[in-house]
């Protein structure tokens, strides 16, 4: 039975009227859609498209990513681009794929309305608002992105359709695009072989479909639909998988260009001209006979007149900087695409397309090894493995209402602080003070702490942890509420857990649950740098290791350095030992061992990194670098002879801890009592490049050293 069902669209308003066609801008606003199959591979491809600036909305499906991944996998370091997600969660039933993301430029002020998940279905939905024009008969878009497993069962589906019936509105066109699936419907006969619910939503609410084309060989799984007529130049566009992609304009201009606003670039300064004029100054003469504000105007004038005229101002940058081959490669594609789509020329054109850009992109990260400046390493990789920091989109408050300017932000957020931490007296973001008042300072009161306590929730901020097997565990209240112990859960299991300055502590002082949560950190890391990095220089790899990577394992491992577990230790070693095998595969290395990797790349084990920051920090500790109270955990006991390798600084324990447990001076005394007079009187820096090139002869003999020749 077949069912044919006329998809038919009532707009409004007759956006291709003569009328309408005049009055709108030459640059119109254009889609890019794409199912992705892993944007973790592609993400050059994302960086090429929002570099050019062609697009101002990107929408993918199947993106495969989950928490783990940061949004610079979607937008690298392009501030003026807001991403959305919405990851399908991985379980052992169903693995890893699906997914959706939305990426818009700021200057549609999107606002993330909801998102809808079922099982192997996802979609976001988000609201573009037009506030440049006046001229047009709505004031935003709604824009939906959804993905469709194929095995997704009809119940999720159903799900879905409900959910989107609550989204429509008379007053805004409504935006549907996305891989569905749907093989067997025929959108060209507009007939199934069965009913199926899609083709009756998109009949009773009127939605249009613009792909005449199939995505993937003879097979129309990639929809996009409209209940406006508002889309138009509509184009299967280079493939990023074994889907083609879509591309589509609006009938709607893009938003006007941002202009660049020059700032100082203080590095290009002629600071022996600044210099000249500040020294050269008669400041005796020109402030003699100006008063204390009147100076200080003066001042500013005088500084602002000679940086304007000795330092150059920033222009702005040039809106793709991509070499010539690879645009020609580009356009060559997206033709060939348009012709002949779903053609094995169509496909070849495109993966001589992604070679390359990927080339591109790996000659960068070698240019940037090579040059050997730290900052500019440091930048790049900032730029590869974190998301930039860009103002927030429009949010919407607790009354339902769109907030779009930064002042409207502001207010919110000064609301709901206000409400949480500080006692209610004014009102948020009070009116401009005179200039009598400008420069006042703020200040808290005795009642507003008072009331602050008074208002204290001992349930949600306030707990207690009491710590050693033979404490009396006394009770202690707030406003006569008992105090709780904080709870999580680790591997299904509650423990009571309290985190302090970056340290997750437990009663025993285990520290098994903190060092969990290091690993995965520091694999999460790990996962992400191999992701965003395409080249095969193990240089780069090894370095940006050291500086994103190794200081989140290292991190106060004085307080809880695992020298007694060796399961402990093995999991925390287990990180560098398969980042340098990952390694080795990425760069086409022949396989060796753990410890002729460590050789090769002139690291060391993460457990003689650890034994190096103990002997270093007790040394700090005992020449008075650092001024901390340790009466508790180590006494100064010279001995009363002289030993042929003794030293005045020798240490002693004022107690004996348990086997399963340590401290910095029980870790550290046999080495440091073993040193040297020279040794131990040598500064901080010359100690530690001492005991680090000493590793052979002072680190005893590894606990897990038959593991690592594995």
């Amino acid at each position: 039975m077949s069912v044919a069902i006329p998809l038919v669209s009532t707009p409004l308003v007759n956006f291709s009227s003569p009328q309408f066609r005049n009055s709108r801008s030459p640059d119109p606003l254009s889609i890019f859609y794409a199912n992705c199959r892993s944007i973790r591979s592609k993400s050059h491809h994302l960086s090429f498209l929002l570099s050019s600036f062609t697009y101002r909305i990107i929408s993918l499906c199947e993106t495969w990513l989950d928490v783990s991944d940061s949004d610079a996998l979607l937008i690298g370091q392009s501030p003026e681009f807001l991403s959305f997600r919405n990851d399908r969660v991985i379980s052992d039933e169903y693995g890893r794929g699906g997914g959706v993301a939305l990426i818009v430029h700021n200057s549609l002020s999107p606002a993330l309305v909801s998102s809808f998940s079922s099982l192997l279905f996802e979609a976001i939905t988000v609201d573009l608002h037009i506030d440049y024009r006046n001229d047009l008969p709505f004031r935003k878009i709604r824009i939906i992105t959804v993905y469709r497993s194929p095995s997704s069962p009809a119940q999720s589906l159903s799900s879905f359709i409900a959910y989107l019936t609550h989204l429509l509105s008379s007053d805004f066109p409504c935006i549907i695009l996305g891989d569905f699936n749907l093989p067997h419907i025929d959108w060209l006969g507009l007939s199934s072989p069965s009913q199926n619910d899609l083709l009756d939503f998109v009949s009773d609410h009127h939605f249009s479909l613009f792909v005449p084309f199939p995505t993937r060989f003879n097979n129309f799984l990639d929809l996009v639909f409209c209940d406006r007529d508002i889309i138009h130049n509509v184009s299967p566009l280079l493939p990023i998988s074994d889907h083609l992609s879509v591309g589509f304009e609006l009938r709607i201009p893009s938003p006007p260009p941002r202009h660049h606003v020059p700032s100082r670039v203080y590095r290009l300064a002629d600071w022996t001209t600044i210099n000249s004029c500040f020294f050269n100054h008669d400041w005796t003469v020109a402030l003699r006979d100006l008063n204390a504000t009147d100076s200080f105007i003066y001042f500013v004038e005088f500084v602002n007149n000679v940086l304007d005229s000795c330092v150059p101002l920033s222009k702005p940058s040039s809106l793709c900087r991509y070499p010539r081959n690879v645009k020609i490669l580009f356009s060559k594609s997206n033709h060939l695409a348009r012709i002949a789509p779903n053609s094995l020329a169509c496909h070849k054109m495109a993966q001589r397309f992604n070679s390359a850009l990927l080339d591109y992109h790996c000659y960068l990260e070698n240019r940037i090894v090579a040059t050997s400046n730290s900052k500019a390493f440091y930048k790049f990789c900032s730029g590869k493995l974190k998301a930039p920091k860009s103002s927030p989109s429009a949010i919407i408050n607790s009354s339902g209402a769109t907030l779009l300017t930064n002042q409207d932000k502001c207010v919110a957020f000064s609301e709901f602080f206000c409400s949480a931490f500080t006692y209610p007296q004014h009102s948020p973001l009070p009116p401009v003070p005179t200039p009598f008042s400008i420069f006042d300072i703020p200040f808290v009161t005795p009642v507003d702490i008072l009331c602050a306590f008074r208002s204290l929730s001992p349930k949600t901020k306030c707990n207690i942890v009491h710590y050693g097997l033979h404490n009396p565990r006394r009770i202690f209240t707030i406003n006569n509420v008992p105090l709780a112990e904080p709870i999580v859960k680790d591997r299904n299991v509650e423990k009571v857990i309290v985190k302090d300055l970056g340290v997750h502590f437990s009663p025993t002082l285990s520290f098994s649950y903190h060092i969990s949560k290091v690993v995965l950190k520091a694999r999460t890391k790990m996962n992400l740098m191999f992701k965003s990095f395409h080249s095969k220089c193990p240089i780069i790899y090894s370095k940006a290791f050291t500086t994103f990577i190794l200081p989140n394992i290292e991190y106060c491992s004085v307080i809880w350095n695992p020298t007694s577990s060796v399961k402990l230790t093995k999991e925390l070693e287990r990180v560098q030992r398969d980042f340098t095998r990952r390694l080795y595969s990425r760069c086409g290395l022949p396989p060796v061992s753990y410890s002729e990797r460590l050789r090769d790349l002139k690291f060391t084990t993460l457990e003689q990194r650890r034994f190096v920051t103990d002997i270093v920090f007790l040394h700090s500790i005992i020449h008075k670098r650092y001024l901390l109270d340790v009466s508790s955990l180590l006494i100064t006991a010279p001995l009363n002879r002289t030993l042929r390798n003794g030293h005045p600084l020798r240490i002693s324990l004022p107690f004996l801890p348990h086997n399963s447990q340590s401290t910095l001076a029980s870790r550290a005394i046999s080495t440091w009592n073993s040193l040297e007079s020279s040794s131990v009187a040598l500064p901080h820096d010359p100690f530690r490049k001492f005991i680090s090139s000493s590793l052979n002869t002072l680190f005893p003999t590894s606990v897990i050293h038959k593991w690592l020749d594995l």
